[in-house]
Order: C-alpha cells, then sequence, then structure tokens
C-alpha cells in the first residue's frame, strides 16, 4: 500500500508550513513575541500621544513612530506569510515541486535536484494547515504536502496511515 503526493512550495503552501511550525514547536517563543510586540506597539501609540511642552504636535518623531508601529502591526498580522516568504527564498533551485512516495517503511521525495529517502522517525509533528498536511521535523525545518494531490486511498485513509506509521496525533491548526 502506497500514496502520493505532490507538493509545489508556493506562497499559500509555505504559509501554511510557516504556520503550522508557529502554532507547534515554536508556541511558546512565538506566544512571548507577540505579547512583547502588542505591548510595544501599546506603548509606542501612547507616548506618541503624550503632549510636548507646546500640547501635542505632529512632529517628525510621531510620524516616524506612527511608521514604526504601523511595520510592527503588519509583521505581527502576516508573519506567517512573511516566514515563508523568506523560507521560499531560501529553498535549493529544483525544490519547488516535489513528489512523494508514502510507503510503511518510510517515504521518498523525489523533485529536480534529487532524490532523499525519509525515516517517519524524523517527523516530531504531523499538522493539518488547510489544504496541506506538514511533517514538523524540528524547530527550522517541516516538510509540505497539498492532501488534494494524494493518491493512493482516501484523505482520511492517509491521515490514518500517517498517525499509525509516526506514531504522532494529527494535529489541526
Amino acid at each position: 500500500m502506497g500514496f502520493v503526493a505532490e507538493s509545489i512550495y508556493d506562497q499559500k503552501a509555505v504559509t501554511a508550513m510557516a504556520r503550522a511550525l508557529r502554532r507547534t514547536v515554536r508556541k511558546n517563543h512565538s506566544r512571548r513575541s507577540h505579547i512583547f510586540g502588542w505591548i510595544i506597539v501599546v506603548l509606542a501609540l501612547l507616548l506618541s500621544f503624550l503632549p510636548g511642552e507646546d500640547g501635542f504636535s505632529v512632529t517628525f518623531k510621531v510620524v516616524f513612530t506612527w511608521l514604526v508601529v504601523l511595520v510592527m502591526v503588519l509583521t505581527l498580522l502576516f508573519e506567517d506569510s512573511i516566514n515563508g516568504y523568506f523560507a521560499r527564498k531560501r529553498a535549493l533551485p529544483g525544490t519547488e515541486r516535489t513528489t512523494t512516495i508514502f510507503q510503511p517503511d518510510g517515504y521518498r521525495s523525489v523533485n529536480a535536484a534529487g532524490e532523499t529517502l525519509w525515516s517517519y522517525g524524523n517527523v516530531k509533528t504531523v499538522v493539518e494547515a488547510g489544504d496541506y498536511l506538514v511533517f514538523v521535523l524540528n524547530q527550522n525545518h517541516a516538510q509540505v504536502y497539498d492532501k488534494r494531490t494524494i493518491s493512493g486511498g482516501t484523505e482520511a485513509e492517509f491521515q490514518k496511515f500517517l498517525m499509525g506509521v509516526t506514531g504522532k496525533p494529527l494535529q489541526r491548526v
């Protein structure tokens, strides 16, 4: 019994991969960073509205503070997309499209850069993120598989297969 999945590492896929990392193995660090970031945003806005010697006036410093706050808010809101963008930029040429064959003893990924054999023992967590299944390998590495391209059985059969071979429950984010 074997399943096959085609993966295209486009912006949507790498965003799902970044979200899976952030909500699983990076969960505590991400939460602390978000709390710190929002505190800085609130403090910067409050301090920018404090009246000066001549009352409140819009100065270069105030406008600059607002621009920094805007950048921070956008970064906090679109963190997964930003991380996914940079992950795509760092990817090796030829790895944008991957075909993966899942067997009970391991899985094999084939792309234009080469072929890699993987053990399910390397998988820390299996995550369902929208249209994708993500294998979280460590803090900085993951693999994404498009559920819509899976052949060899149904999506439910594939998920049951993955839970059996990895020994990990499927997490949904």
